[in-house]
């Protein structure tokens, strides 16, 4: 019973997340329904992330655990950003944004070591949690990084917000398509978001470079 009522939250904030992810990307980025859409697309992401914990280990499915908290650091940090955007970084953290760092920072260290050692007994599903470890580290160092500056460029703190909002929903139709797949299609799952995904995320890194260097 406890099972089913965590699935039927998370498939309907899910649903949501779905799509408003993409109709926030598509809208003009800072206009009133850009707004909107990714409040809402922030606070469904949020009840899938935190759902698809409680899930996982009432489950024991670590997949689905990692892609909850690698998805729900990207959503956490890449809207808390706009908050902190305005003033110094490093004092107008939130209490939530300095626990999901401190808990990504203790995961990220989880997945490495749990990666290398499934690798070991050759399953090679251990390159995911690896992936998983690598990109966590990252964005930990950038945000280290960002949160001591007192004065961030727009295009600097934008970038990080896109990028971050992005990267949520590219983890939340892997995970749906990965989940909702039969083994002969599971691949394209995996890679098809990402490919639809980062292109975006290219491109609106090219445009505010250019920006800046005007």
């Amino acid at each position: 019973m406890l099972y089913q009522s965590f699935l039927l939250v998370h498939i309907l904030a899910g649903s949501i997340g779905l799509l408003t992810g993409p109709l926030a990307i598509a809208v003009k980025k800072g206009g009133l329904a850009h707004r909107r859409l990714g409040i809402v697309f922030y606070y469904a992401m949020l009840v899938v992330a935190s759902s698809a914990l409680v899930l996982a280990i009432l489950h024991n499915i670590p997949f689905l655990f990692a892609v909850g908290i690698f998805s729900g650091y990207m959503n956490i940090t890449g809207y808390a950003i706009l908050r902190q955007k305005r003033q110094g970084f490093l004092n107008q953290t939130g209490l939530l944004e300095r626990v999901t760092s401190v808990l990504m920072l203790l995961f990220s260290l989880y997945f490495l070591g749990y990666g290398i050692y499934i690798l070991f007994q050759r399953d090679y599903f251990g390159l995911v949690f690896i992936f998983f470890a690598q990109s966590s580290f990252r964005m930990l160092w950038q945000d280290w990084r960002l949160f001591k500056q007192q004065g961030v460029a727009p295009s600097t703190w934008l970038l990080v917000h896109l990028t971050r909002m992005i990267g949520t929903s590219i983890a939340a139709y892997t995970a749906f398509l990965v989940v909702n797949s039969s083994s002969r299609v599971s691949l394209v799952g995996w890679f098809l978001p990402t490919l639809l995904g980062v292109p975006i995320i290219m491109h609106w890194s090219w445009k505010l470079k250019k920006k800046r260097a005007l």
